[in-house]
C-alpha cells in the first residue's frame, strides 16, 4: 500500500518535497520512480506544472532523464502535456475519478467472486490477518500504519493467480492509489473502510457470492463519494489552480 500524505496537505513550491537524486546509475529509472511517488503521494499536486528545468535542478540530474520520466508518466495517466504549456500533473476531475472507479468496481466485484470460488485457505488467512492488524492499529490511533500496512484488496487480487487479470489491474493501479491516498486523509474514512471490509470479509467467510459482491460495490462507491465530497479534494485541486470537480 502506498504512503499516504501525513496530516493536512500544505501549500508548497513545485517539487519542494522531492529528494535529490545522486549518482549516475539508471538515472532515467530513478527519476521516473521519484516523480511517480511524489505524484501518488500528492506532494506534486493535480494540475501542478512539471517543468523540466525546475525538476532537473531539484533532483540534481540533467533534463534528459526528466523528459523520459515525464513521457512515461503521461503514458501511465499521471501526467499530461499540451502544446505551448508543457507537462503538468494529471488533474483529479470528477469525471476522471468516476471513470477510474467504474473500472475498479468491475475489477473488485470479479476478484471477490473469483476468490470465493477458487481462493485457497492460506489467502483467506492472510486477509483475516491484515484486516485484524488494521483494526488493532486504528484502536491504537496509528492511522498512518493502518493505511500503509493494509493489504486487503491486494490479497484478493493476488490470490487469483490470473496473469491476464493482474496486467489489467495494474493498468489503473496508479490512478486508484492516488485517489486512495487522498481518501485516507478524510477524517473517519479509514474507520469506515475497516467496517466495510469487515462486511465483505463476513460474506467471504460464508462463501456468499451475492452478498460479498454487494458489500464490495457499496465499499467502492462509498470511497468515491466521500472523496468527491471532501474538503481535502477541494483543497488539493485548488492548491494548483485545477478546475472544480463539479461539486459545490
Amino acid at each position: 500500500m502506498g504512503r499516504r500524505p501525513k496530516g493536512p496537505l500544505p501549500d508548497s513550491p513545485p517539487g519542494a518535497g522531492l529528494p535529490v537524486i545522486g549518482g549516475v546509475w539508471l538515472l532515467k529509472e530513478r527519476a521516473y520512480h521519484v516523480l511517480r511517488e511524489a505524484i501518488l503521494r500528492l506532494d506534486l499536486k493535480p494540475g501542478e506544472p512539471l517543468t523540466e528545468r525546475a525538476l532537473s535542478e531539484r533532483l540534481g540530474v540533467s533534463k534528459s532523464p526528466i523528459r523520459d520520466a515525464l513521457i512515461r508518466l503521461e503514458q501511465e495517466g499521471l501526467a499530461r502535456s499540451s502544446p505551448f504549456r508543457g507537462f503538468e500533473v494529471a488533474r483529479l476531475t470528477e469525471a476522471d475519478m468516476r471513470n477510474v472507479f467504474r473500472f475498479r468496481e468491475a475489477m473488485e466485484l470479479y476478484s471477490v467472486e473469483a476468490f470465493i470460488e477458487q481462493g485457497p485457505p492460506a489467502h483467506l488467512a492472510e486477509i483475516e490477518a491484515t484486516h485484524a492488524e488494521q483494526g488493532h492499529l486504528l484502536e491504537a490511533s496509528d492511522r498512518v500504519r493502518a493505511y500503509e500496512d493494509s493489504r486487503f484488496h491486494q490479497v484478493l487480487v493476488g490470490a487469483l493467480e490470473n496473469p491476464i487479470f493482474t496486467v489489467v489491474a495494474r493498468a489503473i493501479q496508479a490512478q486508484v492509489r492516488r485517489i486512495q491516498n487522498l481518501a485516507s486523509t478524510i477524517p473517519g474514512r479509514l474507520e469506515k473502510t475497516h467496517q466495510e471490509h469487515d462486511r465483505i470479509l463476513q460474506a467471504i467467510r460464508a462463501r456468499d457470492v451475492g452478498t460479498s459482491r454487494e458489500a464490495m460495490r457499496r465499499h467502492i462507491r462509498s470511497v468515491l463519494e466521500d472523496t468527491l465530497a471532501s474538503d481535502q479534494l477541494r483543497r488539493v485541486t485548488a492548491a494548483s489552480g485545477s478546475p472544480p470537480t463539479g461539486r459545490p
